[in-house]
């Protein structure tokens, strides 16, 4: 078993969220913590929100009820989440331009 030096350690902590640093993380629940700048990067149209291709033998989503899991749904949430977490600034980029024919991109629907 090989031994790290001493120098290469990480430090011990009970958290590396908000430290007042550089904090980069998904969009996933309970990371709409404020601070004073949030960048959404790569929220492009036909990738936000996510759209689910549903498998031919899923039943719960041939019968769908109230409750059951909708990630579109789910992805605006979070957006939301997102942009009440901006207190000062809030940047969102997206691809405006189509990488092989430079036609114009439109941006995404939320």
């Amino acid at each position: 078993m090989l031994s790290s030096p001493t120098g290469l350690r990480g430090r011990p902590t009970r958290a590396n969220f908000r430290t007042g640093h550089l904090t980069i993380c998904t969009l996933v629940p309970m990371r709409s913590v404020p601070h004073r700048v949030v960048c959404l990067l790569g929220l492009d149209d036909g990738i936000f929100p996510r759209h689910v291709e549903r498998d031919g033998d899923d039943l719960i989503a041939a019968d769908p009820h109230v409750g059951d899991n909708d990630a579109r749904t789910e992805d605006r949430q979070l957006l939301l989440d997102a942009l009440l977490a901006a207190t000062d600034r809030l940047v969102v980029t997206y691809t405006a331009r189509d990488e092989r024919t430079n036609l114009a991109r439109p941006p995404p629907s939320p």
